[in-house]
């Protein structure tokens, strides 16, 4: 850059600085041999590992992005086939990141099929009367650890083929500037993470989304050595965590530690301490590896024995998920399990056992994980219930909100700053605003309290400040996040932002694309089954997450009559929504959808994705009783929500999904209930199986809709989704139109 835009550059680079967040706290007055085991929460906590975080000018993180799109694709495209974590979505052609909003693959997928493939390789084995052994092991402080070298990047891109002129492009020079800046912020931090690369500059910012893809090229070593060495049934990689199948070798009696000597001789100088490749120090690529350190709390071993029941493999799998629900932002609907805190916390969860040396119960800690599953199920419930009626439901959710109120308290605030945002947001959503207040008097007052163990900083009273205003940050920030959730009413006029750009948490909306519509910015997701769309909004072209095509029809669908022209229209907001390529796609709807012939609409379900026919379709047919009164009572208090009906609406789901192969499934006349609307789309999209039903009554400006909906399983772009075609049923009984 030249010129202004240098200055452009220049400024931007000085707008970077260093954020520090806890990474393991204790409380101060905890002992290693207490015999104490207690549920009320410790006073102060202490920090006794940092995880770092970058500050970025937006501005950079745009350009980084444009770079991402430009070349990162193409080194995450040669990437490793045993890393799982931080991969592109790329095209099915190779030609770049796949078009729309996604960046990324969804990580709780990859997490997923990481894990299970694991799984699957190992029941294979002991199915063949084989003994497996599962080894699983973390790097310490990956991205801090790295050193990262652009020559040796660049030498790698040129004998790969990936891009001859990379080095020299003006893009390249500007990230290089990004992390050369993030560099000097390091050296001058002080900080022990970075102790050890004082001296060679190189660490990855975990801010920067090419930070991912250059740490998955800097891991790939591992990967190759791991599985040309030691050539085990199954290696998978997810980030800085990999895991191992391998054939038993090793006797009952091997400790931990002799499993890893044995299994992977080699790989560690010595058991839990340094990386060292013993066996090709030859190798450039592996040399590089050699600043990583084994993470000793994180390395477990599991020995399965093919004759004997597979419990430890049940138990492996049982953790692994509670591991992956850290990301799970979005938790599945149908889970009733985990509904009251007593579930996933220590009161339910003291065990007795046999006595062992220095105690006679399971020691306990609160599981993060569940936690923020449970936080998620419940905000779930309280967007759907509160203000709609229902006492006794509303009832027994706000005495669960009171529950967790008094539970996180004093040292627990801090040890699970995590779930700030998750807290508000139950208080937001059960309309607790005293809650709020003091929920952000009580953490600040902790923050304020907070103390940090010898050594963390090289000058502990800056860095300790630098630590509690990066604390109050996110405290501030999460607060704005959660009190969106109610709309505009909830915020001042400076805390918009979140609400105007869309980055509210969506998912707690009930009705199709409800976060366009009027009342949204007035009342958030506060059901209002009479909503009224903004028609502006349609055409906003940056939203921040991926826009559902049955969204948009269902949107355009309700309280209007049947119009075949709806479907290039949602299409056409489709495109724009999701930042697809207009003009290079201008064609594509004649392609996804030929026009009417003979009254028949005819969709290609498959847009850019090989199409696939079955001779054969498994039809499930769901058989209930619909009641004169009941459809009668839908008009009369139509956008009341009947957690009844949620509970029979979400368990046809359940019963639906255990019939594994079913293609289609169909409900009856007036059954669905509007507000399930967007959960039967989203699911028929997500599991690829088309539904029939009729939806209960729509009440708009007086006149009442009496709609079937066909919503069928379809591929845009690579993305699930679903077409619905709403209609209006065709012929009424007189007896019906009189009750109207």
């Amino acid at each position: 850059m030249e010129g202004g835009n240098d200055n452009s550059l220049k400024k931007w680079l000085s707008g970077m600085a260093l954020s520090f967040y806890p990474k393991e706290v204790t409380s101060q007055k905890k002992q290693k041999n207490d015999h104490i085991i207690t549920s009320i929460p410790p006073k102060n906590m202490k920090v006794e590992r940092l995880m770092v975080m970058a500050k970025i000018p937006v501005e950079l993180c745009i350009l980084d992005v444009a770079w991402l799109l430009l070349y990162g694709y193409k080194v995450d495209d040669k990437g490793s086939e045993h890393s799982y974590g931080n991969r592109l979505e790329i095209k099915k052609d190779h030609s770049g990141v796949r078009s729309g909003n996604a960046l990324f693959k969804k990580y709780q997928n990859q997490y997923k099929n990481w894990w299970e493939s694991g799984i699957k390789v190992a029941n294979e084995h002991l199915e063949k009367k084989e003994n497996v052994t599962i080894i699983n092991f973390d790097i310490r402080n990956c991205y801090h650890s790295i050193v990262f070298n652009f020559n040796e990047f660049f030498e790698y891109c040129k004998d790969k083929n990936i891009e001859q002129e990379i080095e020299n492009d003006k893009l390249t020079k500007i990230i290089q500037r990004i992390y050369e800046k993030y560099w000097e912020l390091v050296q001058n931090a002080h900080v022990n993470v970075f102790k050890k690369l004082k001296e060679k500059k190189g660490p990855l910012p975990l801010t920067l989304m090419s930070a991912h893809v250059l740490a998955n090229w800097y891991l790939s070593p591992l990967d190759e050595y791991i599985t040309s060495i030691y050539k085990p049934y199954y290696y998978g990689r997810y980030v800085d965590d990999c895991m191992l199948v391998v054939k038993t070798t090793t006797s009952p009696q091997d400790t931990r530690k002799d499993i890893f000597e044995k299994e992977l001789p080699g790989l560690f100088n010595n058991y839990n301490t340094k990386f060292a490749f013993e066996d090709r120090k030859d190798y450039k690529e592996y040399k590089r590896l050699n600043s990583f350190y084994l993470q000793k709390e994180k390395t477990y071993v599991y020995k399965f024995n093919y004759l004997l029941p597979q419990s430890s493999l049940e138990k492996f799998k049982q953790e692994q998920m509670e591991r992956s629900s850290e990301f799970r932002f979005l938790t599945d609907d149908f889970d009733t399990s985990n509904r009251n805190l007593e579930s996933v916390t220590l009161v339910n969860t003291l065990a007795p056992q046999e006595e062992k040396p220095g105690h006679r119960f399971n020691i306990l800690e609160e599981n993060k994980y569940k936690l923020a599953v449970y936080l998620a199920k419940l905000s779930s419930d309280l967007s759907k219930y509160i203000g709609n009626g229902n006492k006794d439901k509303v009832d027994k959710l706000k005495k669960e909100v009171d529950k967790i109120y008094n539970f996180f308290t004093e040292g627990y605030l801090i040890k699970h700053y995590q779930l700030w945002e998750r807290l508000m947001t139950v208080f937001v959503l059960a309309d607790q605003k005293d809650y709020v207040k003091e929920f952000i008097d009580n953490v600040t007052y902790q923050i304020n309290q907070i103390k940090i163990t010898k050594g963390l900083f090289t000058e502990p009273e800056t860095g300790k400040e630098q630590l509690i205003n990066s604390l109050k940050f996110h405290l501030e920030q999460s607060q704005i996040m959660a009190l969106s959730l109610h709309g505009k009413k909830s915020l001042s006029k400076n805390e918009t932002l979140y609400l105007d750009t869309f980055m509210v948490r969506m998912h707690y909306n009930q009705l199709p694309l409800q976060e366009f519509s009027d009342e949204f910015k007035e009342e958030g997701v506060k059901l209002t089954a009479d909503i009224n769309y903004d028609d502006n909004l349609f055409g906003y072209q940056w939203m921040p997450y991926y826009v559902q095509y049955h969204e948009i029809v269902s949107a355009l669908s309700i309280g209007k009559k049947f119009d075949p022209q709806i479907y290039e229209k949602a299409f056409r907001i489709y495109i724009t929504l999701n930042r697809i390529d207009e003009e290079k796609h201008k064609d594509d709807w004649m392609v996804f959808c030929q026009l009417p012939k003979d009254g028949v609409t005819e969709f290609n379900v498959d847009l850019e994705v090989e199409p696939s026919y079955k001779n054969k379709r498994t039809v499930a047919v769901v058989e209930m009783d619909i009641e004169d009164n009941d459809a009668s009572n839908v008009i009369n208090n139509y956008g009341i929500v009947n957690p009844g009906k949620i509970a029979i609406f979400d368990n046809i789901l359940d019963q639906i999904t255990k019939i594994y192969n079913t293609d289609i499934f169909i409900l009856p006349e007036l059954s669905l209930p509007i507000y399930e609307l967007k959960n039967y789309c989203r699911y028929a999209a997500k599991n690829e199986r088309a539904f029939v039903s009729g939806i209960e009554y729509v009440v708009k400006n007086d006149y009442v809709y009496n709609y079937i909906i066909t919503c069928l399983p379809i591929t845009l772009y690579g993305n699930k989704d679903a077409v619905p075609v709403i209609r209006l049923k065709n012929h009424y009984a007189p007896k019906e139109i009189e009750g109207i």
